[in-house]
This record gives structure tokens, sequence and C-alpha cells, in this order.
């Protein structure tokens, strides 16, 4: 084991920088030590795993994390090298608890020499082994207890493996790398994804009525609508005609505030319409908070919303704030991040 903590994060490439800062936001000392991958960082971590794992803030732009307990260079036959890496590593990884069923999974990333494949190919089929000699049950999509294996080409051309084991719910993300991958059958756009996504994230179930802003193509609304929701989808643009005769589907064509007007005539101040609003329009993050805080009367108490703020070159956390703020004066922002499918904007979750 290496003599001063590591870790390794995953960001967006072009948000990398972003997600250092915030970092050394909640701890001065962290240090970026050398660039893995676009967006792969290997970091210096002086309070150690466990103290970052405990009190670590809400992080926008850090998607996955996981502590380095292992560094190493990738050498000898495949067998030998593979059996005593997996010694190493199973030796920091406890045993499953007596009650229940306790799973897990090897997540590999990287690039390494191809003389190095065997190794790899057979480090993971050991360490699977092993887990399963001590209890644990494989699961890919829902581990309890992730192995992590990043595997890099140094400047020499040799392959070294960075490895941890930690709790998945400590990785921010289940997924490896914080890549989050959902099924495109039956998807009407890539933009859906998003949506899927902020719900697994943020812990949320969309049901009973929804209320979908700046709705067409309709990607937002069909998530919503198999989720079991009763939906508003309102946007002067024309949804997908796979949509149009859903039961549970009720299409305005208007624009937001247009909407809201008509809303406000009919609307009883003791019974708001709906308990989830969803925005993903393509405008500008302050205009599109604005129109948020005037969608608020519609949304119950205890109701949730989630939408997207587009950002432009140069706008980082300041900004994002900034727009924040204006929510703020209508909701608790529950969450923020920047999710595996946002590209240039970020997720936020709000709440009432």
């Amino acid at each position: 084991m290496q003599s001063v903590p590591l870790m390794i994060i995953t960001a967006r490439a072009e948000s990398a920088q972003y997600a250092i800062a915030e970092l050394q936001k909640y701890d001065a000392a962290i240090r970026p030590v050398r660039e893995l991958a676009p967006g792969v960082r290997l970091m210096t971590l002086p309070g150690g795993w466990g103290q970052f794992a405990a009190d670590a803030p809400p992080l926008i732009f850090v998607r996955h994390v996981f502590p380095v307990v292992i560094a190493t260079i990738l050498a000898g036959e495949a067998d030998d090298c593979a059996a005593l890496l997996t010694h190493e590593i199973i030796a920091v990884a406890p045993p499953a608890p007596a009650d229940g069923v306790h799973s897990f999974s090897v997540q590999t990333r990287g690039s390494w020499p191809n003389a190095q494949y065997a190794v790899m190919d057979k480090l993971v089929a050991s360490i699977e082994a092993a887990m399963t000699a001590r209890g644990f049950v494989k699961n890919v999509k829902h581990p309890d207890k992730v192995i992590s294996l990043f595997a890099h080409k140094n400047e020499a051309g040799e392959g070294v493996l960075y490895a941890g084991v930690s709790a998945a719910g400590d990785n921010r993300s289940r997924w490896n790398g914080g890549a989050a991958h959902y099924a495109n059958e039956g998807v009407l756009s890539r933009a859906a994804h998003k949506l899927t996504e902020a719900l697994e994230v943020f812990g949320l179930t969309a049901s009973g009525r929804a209320l979908d802003l700046g709705a067409a193509p309709g990607g937002w609304t069909n998530v919503l609508l198999d989720a079991g929701a009763h939906v508003t989808a309102v946007d002067p643009g024309a949804l997908d005609a796979r949509l149009a005769k859903h039961p549970q589907l009720h299409y305005v064509c208007a624009t937001a505030q247009r909407f809201f007007a008509e809303a406000a005539k009919i609307k009883n101040a003791n019974a708001p319409f709906f308990n989830f609003i969803v925005n993903d329009m393509k405008m500008e993050m302050y205009e599109s908070a604005r129109i948020m805080c005037d969608a608020a009367f519609l949304l119950a108490p205890g109701g949730h919303a989630v939408m997207t703020f587009k950002l432009k070159t140069g706008q980082g956390p300041a900004k994002i704030k900034k727009a924040l703020d204006i929510l703020a004066q209508k909701y608790r922002v529950a969450g923020v991040q920047q999710l595996f499918h946002n590209r240039d904007e970020v997720t936020v979750w709000l709440t009432r």
C-alpha cells in the first residue's frame, strides 16, 4: 500500500477543473497527482477514505470516486501476477456479513499494454472467485461492494494498476466510472436518459400527476409515462407521433408562460395541480430558473421538480450558484449534479 492516501475521481473532461476545485474547497490539502485519462484524475486524499466517505459535502462535478489501496506495476507471468494481486486486494475486503445477501462487482477501466490483457482477465476471474468464497454474490448492476481496477500505461510503457475496495454507495455511482447506461429500446430521444439517470441518482419516483415544460419531442414525457405518471406535456412544438394516443397524456400546444396564465385562472389555491414538474428547455439558465419559479404555484407541497441548467462556455460554479439563488426564492434546492448523460449542463432537483 502507498504511504500517501490516494483516490481516483471521474468527471466530464470539460469540467475536471471544477471537480478538482470543489474537492479542494472541502479539503485544501487535496492535490491532483496526474491525469490518467480525459476527466480521470489520480488525487491525494490526506484525510483518508473513511473520513471522505463519511463527511464529504454534496459535489456537483465529481461523478465517480474510489479509494486507491494498491498501486503497482503489472509484471510477471499472468497466473502469478493475478494470484499475488488478488491476495493483496482481498486482504482489504472484509468477509460478507452473515445477515442477508451481500453482492459485489469487479469494475475495470483504463488502458494497458497488450501483453497485460491476460493478466487483467485472470485477475478479474481470480477476484470474483475469492469474493464468492468470502460469501458475496456477484451482481454487476446493483452491487453492495465494488472492487475497482483502473489500469494506466505509464511513460515507460508499463501497465500500472490502481485498485480499490469500497461500498458502492460511497463511490457516488453504482456504475463503472459513473457511466450510467440504459437500454435504447423505446427511447424517443437521447435526452430521455438524462431524466432516467436523474431519477436514479436522486432516488425519485415519478408518479401521480406530472408536468413537462418544453416537452417536445417527448423524451422526458415518455419516461414519466413509463413510470406510471399522468402527464401534462406543454410545448408549442409537436410531440412524437408514438405518444399521440397514450391514455395518460394530455398535450397542451402552448408556451410555458401561456400555460401558466391559463392555469392560474382555474387553479384552486388549496389544490395544486402537480406533484412532479420537469423542465429540459434549451434556454439560458437564468431564464429557465425564472420559468421554474413561475411554475412553483402548480407544485403540491412535498412535490418534486427536476430541471437542467444549460451551461455556456466558461459558466462554472459561480454562475450556477446565481441561478440556484433564483430558484431558492420558490423552492428548496435538494440536489445539483452533472450526470453522465449531461453534456454542457447540470441537473437540478427541487422540492417544496
